[in-house]
Formats: structure tokens, sequence, C-alpha cells
């Protein structure tokens, strides 16, 4: 299945180990598999080249996988959403009409009829309490055209959403002048196409109203971004991005970092 990292059946069975429980050291996955720690530390390296999260949403034999988990921290470490709050929605749609949808990130699967087709994936993670400041609502849409796949399974081309921010260990950033960027890279695997539209936005009103940010230096997939930081306010963004080809992303934070 991840014949993209060279991995053997054992080193492939302990990376879906690790992807599963992403907190297991190497040792404790080799251990409960009973395979020797060589190969539970090889799938590690698979896994933390992939920045120890799933790998990314692919189209095989005739299903799409999109489980991507709920929340992800800087460092690449992800949790899927809890089957018992309402606090994620996740939805399906091919050639406009919705397929799937699910309450439970874990199961954003299902199955596709053969030939090419244009797909849509909506998502929404909303979490908020007394531990739970910041990032309270996430909204993302991709849209993308799915070609047949030529082999067993084609990794789909999904525009992501990257915020490349200096940031303390609580998301908080200086007030005042304050600089970024973003990037809108495509997965390894589906050919790279030019962005050709960007657009990020700024609200300090929890998405009330939005004011729209300069972009400079534009290179590739990626943008710097200005924005004059409010004392003592949240800001919440919102960013879209569209190729060539028709792949586009779109994604809303509220409250995505505080500022001191």
């Amino acid at each position: 299945m991840l014949e993209a990292l060279g991995l053997s059946e054992d080193e492939e069975r302990a990376y879906q180990r690790l992807v599963a429980g992403p907190s297991e050291s190497a040792d404790e996955v080799a251990t409960g598999l009973g395979v020797e720690a060589s190969v539970a530390a090889t799938a590690l390296a698979g896994l933390e080249e992939k920045g120890r999260g799933y790998p990314p949403s692919m189209r095989e034999d005739g299903w799409l996988f999109l489980t991507q988990g709920a929340f992800t921290d800087a460092a690449g470490h992800y949790a899927h959403s809890d089957v018992y709050f309402p606090e994620y929605t996740g939805r399906i749609l091919v050639d406009g009409q919705e397929i799937w949808a699910t309450d439970w990130s874990l199961f954003l699967n299902e199955k596709i009829a053969d030939g090419d087709h244009d797909v849509v994936v909506e998502t929404r993670v909303q979490r908020e309490n007394p531990f739970w400041q910041l990032s309270t609502d996430v909204e993302t849409r991709w849209s993308f055209r799915s070609e047949q796949p030529t082999s067993s399974r084609t990794v789909l081309p999904m525009i992501g959403v990257d915020y490349r921010m200096d940031l303390s260990a609580t998301n908080s950033a200086p007030r005042g002048h304050y600089r970024f960027e973003v990037a809108f890279p495509t997965p390894q695997g589906p050919a790279a196409s030019r962005i050709e539209h960007r657009r990020v936005e700024v609200s300090w009103g929890h998405g009330t109203t939005w004011e729209r940010l300069p972009l400079s230096r534009c290179e590739k997939d990626a943008c710097s971004v200005t924005v004059s930081n409010r004392a003592a306010a949240t800001a919440s963004l919102r960013a879209e991005a569209e190729d060539r080809l028709g792949r586009s992303v779109e994604q809303t934070i509220i409250d995505a970092y505080a500022v001191r």
C-alpha cells in the first residue's frame, strides 16, 4: 500500500500501527506486533518523512480515502474528532452529488465509480472550552478533478494551506507590524500546477468582517503576508487559492492566533 516509501510488509504493518497510535514509540510497536525493533524503526523513519501523520489522501481500489484527522499540531501530530461530541462534520461530493457525510473524521472515506470525476471535499471542526481558546472553528473546502487511476492507487491533488508563522508556545504574536508566509502546496505525486489565484484575509471580529491582506514575494506556491496586529485581540484568517487546472482550496480559521 505504501510502495512510495519502499516498505516491506512488516514495515507497512508497523507504519499503519504508528499512524493509528502516533504517541507509541518504535519499541512499543515492535513489541505489539512481534517484529524486530529495526522493522518498527524503519517504519517510524518513513512516518517522520511524511510529517508523522496520515499518508496523503488517495484514490485506491475504487475508494476515496480522505481521512486526515481533525486536529494537528505544529510538529505534525494529529488526533481525530471525538465521536461523543458534535465537533466535526465532513462530506464528499462527486459530480455535484453528495455521496458521503460523517460526523467523525476517522470515516471520511467512500467508494467512487470508475472514470474521471469532479470531487469536492468539505470539513468543519469546531471546539471551544476553557482549555481550547484558539482555532475554535476551522472550515476547509477542496475542489479538484480526480482522473481514473492508471495504477492501483493515486494521490489526490488536494491543495494544502500552510501558514508559516513565528508564534509563541501559546500561539500568540507581537502587536504591530507582523510578517508571515502562507503556502499552497500540492502533495507529492500529482502533477504540480502553477497557482493562479491567491487571497488571504484577516478578521479582528471573530469572522464578522474581513480585510484583505497584501501579498508579496510570491514564489512558486508561497507568498509573504503583512498584517498590522491589534493589541489584545485575536486574528481570524481566511485563505483561498486556485491553480491553472482549476483545483482549489478555501479555508477559514476563527481566532487562529492571539496578539499579546
